[in-house]
């Protein structure tokens, strides 16, 4: 799942978008790839909607991103499990969140029929730790 997400910090200081549209009035924390800033894209199928933000903080590293939004730079659309433990704190929160996009995590390994006992503890670790993405700062009613 990917999230808008901010500091209370900053949502003091500079509000929180009220729609998509008014989404670009707002300090962004982007990812560049190749020497792009790479879009936003809110809910899904036919109906996303894609925006390009207006980033004051530009990089290449999602590390860096996090790092940002963390300094109350801006908002930031990030995968959810990058700031689990800040949701569930909340020294973070979701923005927007009738237009989060769920993204599919798949974890291939070899086409044999015994998993090894490393891949299989593996796997079973990624379960575990992508399902705590769910336990978060739920969605408001």
């Amino acid at each position: 799942m990917t999230v808008l997400v901010a500091t209370p910090q900053y949502l003091a200081r500079y509000g929180a978008p009220e729609s998509l549209d008014n989404l670009n009035r707002f300090r962004s924390i982007v990812l560049v790839e190749r020497g792009s800033v790479q879009s936003w894209s809110f809910g899904s199928g036919p109906s996303v909607k894609r925006v390009v933000p207006t980033g004051v903080f530009r990089t290449d590293d999602i590390e860096q991103m996090r790092m940002g939004v963390l300094e109350h730079l801006g908002i930031a659309q990030v995968p959810a499990w990058l700031f689990a433990a800040e949701l569930r704190e909340g020294t973070v929160v979701r923005l927007l969140t009738p237009f989060e996009r769920a993204v599919p995590i798949l974890a291939v390994r070899p086409a044999s029929r015994r998993m090894s006992a490393k891949v299989r503890i593996f796997v079973e670790h990624l379960e575990k730790t992508f399902a705590l993405c769910f336990q978060f700062n739920p969605r408001p009613s």
